[in-house]
């Protein structure tokens, strides 16, 4: 005689074991999916719960989700029916232990120029890294024959930012904007990193969440240009530029989607110098740049009456690499006769250019 495995319900009719079909997690880990199937469900009206420790799906049918998960921890997930009477003990089921994991990230698209980012197929989530374009550095003052001028300050770096986890649809669009210098670098209007100028860094603005953002360094400052003194008639060198300063790295902690190195600031330029009856002069070195260009050197000063030039000073070099700023200009030079008190002044150097911003778009 065969005999049924099962519970008999109030009905009168056997209900039997539940069956784990699947279990998926969301692409960041925080909930999973469990689909089943209950080929011996009777004839009374049932319904179904999920559980795992602490957390339950609401009741219904397959498949059914659990939110509130940990990604990277272990769980053991229950389904088990029940009907106007209740529970049915005989009718559950255990998975066993499952890790449940978040999606890795894959880069998508790297946006050097301006463009469209349209969401792929099966994608459901984002993660965006941007920088800002580094700025122009400034130009070195003209003497005003009265002394050296001042270098230029090096051009800032671009403001950054990372933002992950933005929930998205198939064929979803987004505007990008990469901006060269003075402009603004922008993935649609989420996020915005902000160019460099010749008087400071970059910043950055949101309309989400950032995971992580900085604003660019400034550029190093000009040289200090020479001196001069009518009752000594000294001849007076140009100060060095300072150097530029290295932009931030922003680390991201989903997987697959790294950090991202901001553009570093451009050296200020030397200060032209002052020569005189009594000799010439040089005038002070660029700064370097930390990724961006190095200042100009300031203009020298020659020995009036000596047959030497009086040079303007330098222009900066451009930046060598994304987001950073160019080096300011030199500053123009004096060639001043501590007899007849006058002279020769020159121009300062024009600054160099600072390099574009870049989005890098990654999907799971």
């Amino acid at each position: 005689m065969l005999r049924r495995l099962g519970t008999r319900t109030s009905a009168g009719s056997y209900v039997g074991p539940i069956v784990v079909d699947s279990i998926s997690s969301s692409a960041d880990g925080t909930s999973a999916t469990i689909n089943f199937s209950h080929p011996l469900k009777g004839k009374s009206t049932l319904f179904y719960q999920a559980s795992t420790t602490g957390i339950s799906s609401g009741y219904g049918s397959s498949p059914l989700t659990i939110s509130g998960l940990t990604p990277g921890t272990n769980y053991a997930f229950n389904v088990i029916a029940s009907s106007s009477a209740g529970a049915i003990g005989s009718s559950s089921v255990n998975s066993g232990s499952i890790l449940i994991q978040q999606q890795t990230y894959s880069l998508s698209q790297s946006f050097l120029s301006s463009g469209t980012f349209t969401v792929p197929l099966g994608v459901t989530q984002i993660a965006v890294k941007g920088m800002g374009a580094g700025g122009t550095g400034a130009t070195g003052s003209n003497s005003d024959g009265g002394s050296g001028a001042i270098g230029g300050r090096g051009g800032g770096g671009g403001g950054g930012f990372i933002f992950k986890n933005y929930n998205v649809t198939p064929g979803q669009s987004f505007n990008i904007t990469i901006g060269s210098t003075g402009q603004a670098t922008s993935f649609g209007s989420l996020a915005t990193a902000n160019s460099g100028t010749s008087s400071g860094g970059g910043g950055f603005s949101s309309t989400v969440t950032l995971e992580a953002s900085s604003s660019g360094p400034s550029g190093g400052s000009g040289g200090q240009g020479g001196s001069y003194s009518y009752n000594f008639g000294s001849p007076s060198s140009g100060q060095s530029g300072s150097g530029g300063s290295a932009g931030s790295t922003l680390t991201s902690s989903a997987p697959g989607v790294g950090s991202i190195a901001l553009g570093g600031s451009g050296g200020g330029g030397g200060g032209g110098a002052v020569g005189s009856t009594n000799g010439p002069a040089s005038g002070g070195q660029g700064g370097s740049g930390s990724g961006g260009g190095t200042g100009g050197n300031g203009g020298s000063g020659a020995q009036p009456g000596s047959g030497g030039g009086t040079s303007s000073g330098s222009t900066g070099t451009a930046a060598s690499s994304r987001g950073s700023g160019g080096g300011g200009g030199g500053g123009g030079a004096l060639s001043r006769d501590s007899g007849t008190g006058g002279g020769i002044a020159t121009q300062g150097g024009t600054g160099g250019s600072g390099q574009p911003g870049a989005i890098y778009v990654y999907v799971r």
